[in-house]
């Protein structure tokens, strides 16, 4: 699978999501139809900023997912598919990722990942560092999406 390739497949990806799967999925021979807007679970590209629509950083974080996906890597993702509550605090995830583990004792885990764009407010940092504190039991992770490309925060 060549970048040209991909590219056709991903027409809105940007160059850090083609540059980080081309190899991935070449490696493993993934033969993989185009992906459509219906392929990614949510609203995506919505401007109004309404709970349950993704903004253009999470569109493509969902694309990188997707092929994840297809690739067999993760089981399924949803976006915003949980709500933690605690205490008078509420935090949304922007993904919530499932992962197959062993398959002879079909054990499951699954992950809580935060994308973020340029900038990262600081009541964005409080409340992810809190839902963890408070949440133990789940993985969390959060991505932001850079002119460099993506990277780990947390």
């Amino acid at each position: 699978m060549d970048m040209k390739n991909l590219a056709s497949i991903f027409p809105n990806a940007s160059q850090a999501f083609l540059d980080e799967n081309q190899q991935r999925l070449a490696s493993r021979g993934v033969i993989i139809r185009p992906a459509t807007k219906n392929d990614v679970q949510g609203n995506v590209g919505a401007a109004n900023g309404k709970r349950g629509d993704m903004n253009k950083t999470e569109s493509e974080f969902a694309l990188m997912l997707e092929a994840q996906k297809r690739a067999g890597e993760i089981l399924r993702y949803e976006y915003e598919g949980i709500t933690l509550r605690w205490a008078d605090m509420r935090y949304t995830p922007d993904f919530i990722v499932f992962y197959n583990l062993d398959t002879n004792s079909h054990s499951r885990t699954m992950k809580l990942i935060e994308v973020k764009g340029g900038h990262i407010w600081d009541r964005d940092i409080v409340r992810f560092k809190g839902a963890r504190a408070y949440w133990p039991e789940f993985q969390f992770e959060m991505h932001q999406k850079t002119k460099d490309g993506w990277k780990r925060k947390l």
